[in-house]
This record gives structure tokens, C-alpha cells and sequence, in this order.
């Protein structure tokens, strides 16, 4: 309660000050057009700053630095039918070969999902020849998410995944094991 009474009072000493100094200045200001940071009011025990990065055309809000999550590729339950609905539209199929193709060429590195190590090209094809993809159930997503606020638009990059293959492929069980993550490069997607 002290806390939120203190912020209270400093809330208020801001704003007469900044009343108090703008009666005493008479010649207009201009007027900024763009807020680099935004303070958040609302409840000022929770105050908290935005960050912003470069993005053309503007700048975006920093939403996600990193987020990671993970998602079924697969419906499990065949009365489930707005997983099917979600996953009507998926090629996970497309994705995994093309991924797997860049770490086969070496235009993408893999790395171990527990031991954190580069995986070798060798390793990568052996594991491709032991585990079906279709086993794979489950992808893990590490992005980063942005929100221009000017032209209200929502950008996502992908920064890695890891791929998860069924703990028991073939039935409805819900279970994975990770297999390897692939970090990519460094790529602008927010223009």
C-alpha cells in the first residue's frame, strides 16, 4: 500500500512540475512527433518501459526478445477438430526437407539439443536415416516478436528450432524427444 501511495505522490509531483514549467515558458515548443519509450501508468507499482527497434518504415515495439514455444505438427485426437482445422494449411513435410537439405549443404548448422555441440554432417544423416520425419510431432520455435504500431503491423523472426520426434510413433500418446536445433542467420525480417 505504501508503495502504491508513494507512486501516487510521485505522479503528482511530475505533473505539477510539469504544469508549474510549462506556465513559466511562453514560447511554444515543438512537439515530437515520434515516443521512443512509453510509460506505462495504469498501475504504477507495475511501471514498465517499452523497447523499440529500427524498422522500416518506422520503428516497432519490442514484443518478444526471445519467446520460445512449442506446437503439435500432428492431431493427435481424431475428434479434435480444430487441431485439424489449424493443421489443414501445415507442410511440415516441405519445411524438414528443406531444413534438413541446408544443414546436409552446410548453409545451416545443427547443434546437439542437450550437449549444446555443432552436430557433424555425418551425424545429421545418420540420424535422417534412423528416425522417419514423419515422426517428427512436435516443432520448438525461438522468435522474436515485433509490432510496428504506425502501420499496425505484427512482424515474427524466427531465430531456432528443434525438431521433436515422437516418443511412441504410431499411436495417439503424446510424447517427444528433441532432436537437433537449427539456429539460422542473422536476417532482417521485419523489412
Amino acid at each position: 500500500m505504501k508503495k502504491h501511495i508513494s507512486s501516487l505522490l510521485l505522479f503528482a509531483a511530475m505533473a505539477s512540475a510539469a504544469m508549474f514549467t510549462s506556465c513559466k515558458n511562453t514560447t511554444p515548443q515543438p512537439q515530437e512527433a515520434r515516443v521512443d519509450t512509453v510509460i506505462v501508468i495504469e498501475n504504477p507499482a507495475y511501471a514498465e518501459t517499452v523497447s523499440y527497434i529500427d524498422a522500416a518504415p518506422g520503428k516497432s515495439v519490442v514484443i518478444a526478445n526471445p519467446i520460445t514455444y512449442q506446437f503439435n505438427v500432428k492431431n493427435y485426437n481424431p475428434d479434435d477438430d480444430w487441431t485439424a482445422e489449424c493443421l489443414a494449411h501445415t507442410n511440415i513435410d516441405a519445411l524438414a526437407a528443406c531444413v534438413f537439405q541446408a544443414v546436409i549443404k552446410g548453409r545451416l548448422k545443427a547443434y546437439d539439443y542437450y550437449s549444446e555441440q555443432e552436430m557433424s554432417v555425418a551425424d545429421i544423416k545418420k540420424m535422417d536415416k534412423e528416425r522417419s520425419r514423419k515422426s517428427i510431432g512436435q516443432i520448438q520455435f525461438e522468435e522474436e516478436w515485433f509490432f510496428d504500431e504506425k502501420n499496425l503491423k505484427f512482424y515474427k523472426k524466427v531465430k531456432a528450432l528443434t525438431w521433436g520426434y515422437e516418443a511412441h510413433p504410431g499411436t495417439n500418446e503424446n510424447g517427444f524427444n528433441p532432436a537437433f536445433r537449427v539456429v539460422f542467420p542473422d536476417n532482417d525480417s521485419t523489412k
